[in-house]
């Protein structure tokens, strides 16, 4: 017998309700895709009309060959991939040594450091001094003023710092045991513990560089 036949016929009648509506959910959340998919194929007068719904009418491939045949379409998007990926290392590269000092009861400092890095989530001096803060550090229209200039921000540090000092201390003090420093103790113990975090940073690095502006 199988479980679904113990549950009582309300409970039956609420299940296949409870389908229904996620099927209609999940049908609407692909509309927007299908009918962008449709009227790609579609000729501008059937699209602009009215006439594409779900399926493409007077199918023509032109809107693709005019894009593709682009070469900046190709341009953008190779731009795109280089700041992403390249953006994402740089950006690991200053927030995962910065998470892991921030961490270290050792640090001097530490409480001041941690309370400037959090003050930037609450104020910031707003678009045009940082515009002129570019400008005067002469990073304007380089592609090394894009990768340092939003390499990290204040949330993704203190999301993996709190990961770090969530480590027990029995690890570093047997890796400190062993001779290891602090970049070795980063590199062998708080990294390899860490992936995790690691990589749900790397995730919000990788989106906020593909959805970048700026």
């Amino acid at each position: 017998m199988s479980d679904f036949n113990l549950y009582s016929r309300g409970d039956k009648i609420f299940g296949y309700a409870n389908m229904f509506l996620i099927a209609l959910f999940v049908l609407s959340t692909l509309y927007p895709f299908i009918y962008i998919a449709a009227a790609s194929i579609s000729s501008g007068f059937a699209v602009s009309s009215g006439q594409v719904v779900f399926f493409p009418k007077d199918i023509t491939f032109a809107a693709y060959d005019k894009v593709l045949s682009d070469v900046v379409f190709w341009k953008s998007y190779a731009n795109t991939f280089f700041y992403t990926i390249f953006g994402t290392l740089v950006s690991l590269a200053i927030i995962i040594p910065g998470s892991y000092a921030l961490s270290r009861p050792q640090l001097v400092g530490r409480r001041y450091f941690n309370f400037f890095v959090a003050f930037t989530m609450w104020f910031n001096a707003g678009m045009i001094p940082f515009f002129l803060n570019l400008r005067d550090l002469d990073l304007l229209d380089s592609r090394f003023g894009i990768l340092i200039a939003f390499a990290c921000t204040a949330f993704n540090i203190i999301l993996l710092r709190n990961f770090f000092e969530a480590i027990p201390k029995s690890f570093e003090e047997a890796a400190r045991m062993d001779g290891a420093g602090d970049f070795s103790l980063l590199w062998k113990v708080f990294i390899p513990l860490s992936k995790p975090a690691i990589v749900t940073v790397a995730l919000f690095c990788i989106v906020a560089r593909w959805n970048g502006y700026f």
